[in-house]
């Protein structure tokens, strides 16, 4: 995994390496222990195998390199005073001098060459030997790391980062298709489905989970879907979501409805789906009306919605278009800002992608802005609105739940938890842009736009439980609550989260955090999934154009605000 996600020419993808990454995170650590006692059993071996060698050396003394050389003769030399012994003996002396001194030069090299091979073996088996010796010291820490910290060790961590390139990716074929029967796609924006099996009246599906969410969560979140069923027209077929028991918020499919929709503008909800406990599949049946049918979680709000949202409105002269910095998958992260106020207003949707009627929402309050009415002149001359529609663009394209490209839940991202750091560019650059521009510009009134699984009703969660709560806030909230009740019939007070026992809030979560740092009103709006139980809506349950109402709602009751927000 380690030379796969991190070799520049054979690069996985990143969401590759990090699903990797964490689903193989206990198989890794063994194998990491393994090895680490691996290369520490080959490095003890190689030192064993020099120890001779080394031996040998140390203990070879210095004088055993002037190495004794026989003489060519086999009888001694005579001096006898003897004319011809005398000339002989020395002719033989003149003779042996050079040949002893050559024998002695090619002994002297050879025990040399012996000395210099010798050397570089020894050299090399060190090398070896610490080489190995470091590499079993590293793998051991990282594996014990992630042992005793439940968290990704550094491999871990340099595979998500790892650079990415997709030409070495192998793409399964495709299965084949049987004409006649339906066909199941969701290659598309924000597509998300598996189809198991699919017959000419009935199809079995699988939800992807999102990429692990590691160090906050622990988990892999899974409930949105979103696909096309091709091939339909004039027949009853029945989908099946065999692993909709597994999904985040199980507890909220009873009383769910499918959206539909034929052209992707104008959604309904499928009356009849049922989940099932004994089985965990979340069922419904359509007899289309025409070839082509889509369904989702809820009705999508597309990245080509998104960017024709920005265009729109980065070419008013009341406008201005922001971007804060770019996302893990490259992405700009973009914020439309307006008006000339003194109180800053930001309003940011979208950090669970699949929650799109957050979108929806900022979609209203952008149309409400710019209608040139009296009241939005008015609330563009007091404050300064900083306007963020996607904040998570990066899953909202991949069809993810609640995390971006890495598997980071940005509500769990605007600070450190123990041991786990954010936010960072690494992880979560969506949230350490936004907070770096909140540090720089300031902040009077946040709203966290999201959407509930289970809770039928829009509704605001507070901050109480956070350090220093004090009753200027408390008051704020409250006002804030009975502004947005006479803005909007849609909205209620009596269900909701509840609020945290005093210094008990988590600060990781948007709205603790802004609150705190800024003292400041900030709260969470949340919509529902299903529909609103005060106002029912048979057909199209709670919808993108409810949203959008009750985006414009939301301006009204800021508007109410504006004069006790600080400024």
């Amino acid at each position: 995994l380690f030379f796969r996600c991190l070799a520049p020419d054979h690069a996985m993808p990143t969401t590759e390496c990090t699903a990797l990454a964490h689903s193989q995170g206990p198989s890794l650590t063994r194998w990491q222990l393994l090895g680490a006692v691996t290369l520490a059993t080959l490095s003890i071996c190689t030192l064993a195998a020099s120890a001779p060698k080394m031996s040998r050396m140390l203990h070879t003394p210095a004088a055993s390199k002037h190495i004794p050389v026989k003489s060519t003769q086999s009888r001694p030399i005579s001096l006898a005073p003897s004319g011809t012994q005398r000339r002989s003996s020395l002719e033989h002396i003149v003779t042996s001098i050079p040949l002893v001194r050559h024998a002695h030069a090619e002994q002297q090299t050879s025990w040399e060459t012996q000395q210099r091979r010798a050397t570089s073996e020894i050299q090399a088996s060190l090398t070896w030997a610490l080489f190995m010796g470091a590499g079993s010291l590293a793998l051991a820490l990282t594996g014990m790391r992630t042992l005793w910290a439940g968290s990704p060790s550094p491999m871990h961590q340099m595979a998500m980062a790892a650079t990415v390139s997709t030409r070495d990716v192998k793409v399964a074929p495709p299965k084949e298709y049987i004409p006649g029967t339906v066909h199941i796609s969701d290659s598309f924006d924000a597509g998300n489905i598996i189809c198991e099996e699919t017959s000419v009246d009935a199809v079995r599906l699988r939800i992807k989970p999102d990429p692990y969410t590691a160090g906050t969560d622990n988990c892999h979140h899974m409930q949105w879907f979103y696909f096309r069923a091709s091939n339909v027209k004039g027949r009853k077929v029945k989908y099946d979501i065999v692993n909709a028991g597994d999904a985040s918020y199980k507890s909220a499919w009873p009383g769910y409805n499918t959206c539909a929709s034929y052209d992707r503008r104008a959604w309904f909800r499928v009356r009849d789906t049922e989940f099932s406990e004994e089985t965990g599949s979340l069922s419904w049946s359509l007899d289309a009306e025409h070839e082509t049918v889509w369904f989702a979680y809820f009705a999508p709000y597309s990245y080509e919605q998104h960017q024709e949202l920005i265009a729109r409105v980065a070419a008013s002269p009341l406008a201005r278009l922001v971007v804060l910095g770019d996302t893990l998958d490259g992405r700009p992260l973009e914020m439309l800002t307006m008006g000339t106020g003194p109180r800053k207003v930001w309003i940011v949707a979208r950090q669970h992608p699949g929650e799109s009627m957050a979108e929806w929402l900022a979609q209203g309050v952008l149309d409400k802005l710019f209608d040139d009415s009296a009241e939005s002149q008015v609330l563009m001359s007091a404050a300064t609105f900083y306007i963020i529609p996607n904040i998570n663009p990066d899953g909202s394209v991949r069809g993810h739940l609640r995390t971006n490209a890495s598997g980071a839940n940005l509500n769990r991202e605007w600070a450190s938890t123990g041991d786990y750091m954010a936010p960072t560019l690494e992880r979560s650059p969506e949230v350490y842009h936004t907070l770096r521009a909140l540090d720089a510009l300031g902040c009077d009134c946040y709203v966290d736009v999201h959407g509930d699984e289970e809770i039928a009703a829009n509704f605001f969660a507070d901050n109480a439980g956070i350090p220093g709560y004090s009753t200027r806030q408390d008051k704020l909230h409250k006002d804030f609550l009975a502004a947005m009740m006479a803005a909007s019939d849609e909205f209620q007070t009596e269900l909701g989260y509840g609020s945290d026992e005093p210094n008990m809030a988590n600060m990781a979560i948007c709205q603790n955090q802004i609150a705190a740092r800024f003292d400041c009103l900030a709260v969470t709006l949340e919509m529902p999934f299903k529909d609103n139980l005060n106002k029912p809506d048979l057909i199209h349950g709670w919808s993108p154009e409810r949203s959008m109402r009750l985006g414009h709602s939301l301006l009204s009751a800021i508007g109410t605000m504006l004069p006790a927000l600080r400024g």
